[in-house]
């Protein structure tokens, strides 16, 4: 579920970015491989968003390998740079992007394997094993 529908009069600019941000993040979600599908776009108004793109996986994970992870931290990053493409600028609708579901953990835990495999003194860290 979406949320409630708001009462919230925006400008015509203010839907026209927000459009521009939802359909980046289902363009992006529709062209990488091994994303997971849109269910709904909305850019009407709901909970504290101004639009919606809500994606939902095709199974259950527990293990979610590199590309998935990559795909959604692509999808997240979509609407940022439709934004960014289409008027020049990004709003703090993007930002809430950053911090909403796993993209923050996911960009989070990709740094920090990234960092320790290239800085480690570690061999085992170095040559990606697991001790």
């Amino acid at each position: 579920m979406m949320g409630a529908e708001r009462p919230l009069v925006l400008s015509p600019e203010e839907r026209r970015v927000t459009a521009y941000h939802e359909g980046g993040h289902a363009l992006v979600a529709l062209l990488v491989p091994g994303a997971d599908p849109v269910h709904k776009v909305t850019i009407v108004p709901r909970g504290q968003a101004l639009g919606a793109t809500q994606i939902v996986p095709i199974d259950d994970r527990h293990n979610y390998p590199r590309t998935y992870l990559l795909a959604r931290l692509a999808v997240g990053l979509g609407g940022r740079v439709a934004e960014e493409l289409e008027t020049g600028e990004i709003t703090t609708g993007a930002e809430n992007d950053l911090k909403e579901s796993p993209l923050a953990f996911l960009a989070g835990a990709a740094a920090a394997r990234c960092f320790q495999a290239e800085w480690s003194t570690h061999s085992a860290c170095r040559e990606g094993k697991r001790g």
